[in-house]
């Protein structure tokens, strides 16, 4: 009997892990920050990595399997396959990991790179590309698309406006009329955002790196041909 209920009664956290745990009949929750052996009682224990690599990528030998990179689309309509990784600590106070289940309701750690990593890079990400065309992120703009998009990630969104411009076309040298988005700023110049996700949850993200953009054939021929 002791046997058969062993994995039911006793649970043991590893090093680079901490646990959670709902107690079976009162459904209280409490978490083991520190390795070690602690009592299960027949609760439910969920395991979280302390620190982990979140990967955006096509290689599969990098992140898993399949190809997980994020599309993009340019404000020249233009779409383009990104690739990166960011480095993400998870909280480590007690009260802080049951507030990510009890607060803020993700029930496990796929819960919070699905619903909160994921689409918070994404949307940077996207909101990134409509402020640049596919040339210039492949030139003179590609410093600023991954520090603005890193910028979004950690301190929220950028608000956006729109404005209208008269332009030279790089290839037929006609003067064109293009609705330009811009970052919304305020009364002293400094940048207008959206709430933050990550507030409050004392998740930390670092070592934020785009790795590879992948624009179509067509994007890459256009490119050639406004550079020319």
């Amino acid at each position: 009997l002791a046997l058969a209920l062993g994995g039911s009664v006793i649970e043991t956290n590893a090093p680079e892990t901490y646990q959670i745990k709902q107690a079976a009949i009162t459904g209280a929750m409490s978490a083991k920050m520190d390795p070690g052996m602690w009592w299960q009682w027949f609760g439910t224990i969920t395991t979280w990595p302390k620190v982990e690599t979140f990967f955006f990528t096509a290689d599969s030998h990098e992140g898993g399997v399949g190809d997980a990179s994020i599309e993009v689309m340019f404000n020249d309509g233009s779409a383009c396959k990104i690739s990166g990784t960011c480095r993400v600590a998870m909280p480590r106070g007690e009260q802080e990991v049951l507030d990510l289940v009890m607060r803020h309701g993700f029930r496990n750690h796929d819960d919070v790179e699905n619903k909160l990593l994921l689409p918070v890079i994404r949307n940077a990400l996207n909101r990134t590309a409509n402020l640049m065309s596919a040339r210039e992120s492949y030139s003179e703009k590609r410093p600023e698309y991954v520090n603005w998009a890193w910028d979004q990630v950690q301190n929220g969104l950028y608000e956006i406006d729109e404005e209208i411009h008269k332009e030279k076309d790089p290839v037929s040298g006609d003067m064109v009329t293009r609705i330009v988005k811009v970052i919304r700023r305020d009364e002293k110049g400094n940048v207008m955002r959206q709430a933050n996700p990550f507030s409050g949850t004392g998740i930390a993200l670092s070592n934020f790196e785009i790795k590879n953009f992948v624009y179509s054939d067509k994007v890459r021929e256009q490119i050639a041909a406004q550079q020319q």
